[in-house]
């Protein structure tokens, strides 16, 4: 059996900001419907993948047998204020590829583990991230469809290690505490700011920008607001985000490429430079033909 608190006290040596641990246990029968019901309206858009294995992210131990425990971690990345940016790409994606280095975060905390008694994933993997985040007592899902984490706000990357051992002690939802009550509960302003209307009665990736420019696959339909990749305008005006706790990690500050980076580079490059130039990079997701679509596709272009 495992120590809860030598395991947080291990996460806090490598720089995780916070942890929680949960029990492992079926995906609660609300939520399997939930997710049932937006897939079933075609709210994914292309993420043809969030239909798959649907019984693995129902349940853990499909995809570790024998499991017991999601140790849950998350990694800040908001900086701090007069930190150089790119404004035209999503905050998340100015840095180091988030999924690198979580995972190597998560394959540190799990050195002394038995080899074949744990897994990692990092948006890799048919798991509920959010919500075993919550289970695990490190916030709640807003209206904007993003973890909410009480010191991080939204600006937080999430990464799982699910493990075949048990702990001495876990973490509880926040929402099972007598005196929480929900922030979201009387604030609409993520639905109001997004210009694409995409947050109305949850989020409908059709239309999130986010999607669209990073995500979608063709040709882009005519976007509402400028941007190349991404889109912060729901997090921006978030209450959650207001009084953040603490800067993120370096390695997801901008880097000279992004910030030097122009809509020309970006017209005139070539497949080669960009896999060479942005090798550690988020903006692979969306590829070189992805980013140019973007920019082709922003409003003030013919």
């Amino acid at each position: 059996m495992l120590s809860h608190s030598d395991f947080r006290q291990k996460a806090k040596s490598l720089q995780i900001d916070r942890i929680g641990i949960s029990a492992v246990k079926p995906v609660q029968a609300a939520v399997q419907n939930t997710f049932r019901h937006y897939i079933a309206q075609g709210r994914q858009a292309q993420m043809h993948y969030l239909e798959a294995h649907l019984e693995k992210r129902f349940d853990p131990t499909l995809l570790l047998p024998d499991a017991q425990s999601i140790v849950v971690i998350l990694c800040a990345y908001s900086q701090e204020e007069g930190t150089p940016y790119n404004p035209h790409i999503s905050l998340y994606a100015q840095g180091k590829d988030y999924h690198l280095y979580v995972k190597e975060k998560l394959f540190a905390l799990a050195e002394e583990l038995p080899a074949g008694s744990f897994r990692c994933f990092c948006d890799t993997a048919p798991v509920l991230e959010k919500y075993w985040a919550e289970q695990a007592g490190l916030g709640y899902i807003g209206k904007n469809s993003l973890l909410l984490n009480p010191d991080l706000g939204s600006y937080c990357f999430i990464g799982i290690l699910l493990t075949k051992d048990r702990f001495d002690s876990y973490d509880l939802p926040l929402a099972e505490s007598s005196c929480f009550r929900h922030p979201c509960e009387n604030c609409n302003r993520c639905v109001e700011a997004c210009p694409a209307g995409a947050l109305q009665n949850g989020l409908d990736a059709n239309r999130c920008i986010s999607y669209l420019t990073v995500e979608h696959k063709g040709e882009r339909p005519p976007l509402p607001v400028p941007g190349w990749f991404g889109c912060d305008r729901c997090q921006k005006v978030c209450p959650a985000n207001q009084n953040i706790a603490m800067p993120g990690h370096t390695e997801f500050r901008a880097s000279e490429r992004l910030l030097s980076l122009t809509e020309e580079n970006i017209l005139n490059m070539r497949q080669e430079d960009f896999e060479t130039t942005f090798a550690d990079s988020a903006l692979l997701r969306a590829g070189l033909d992805g980013l140019q679509k973007n920019i082709l596709a922003q409003p003030h272009k013919k």
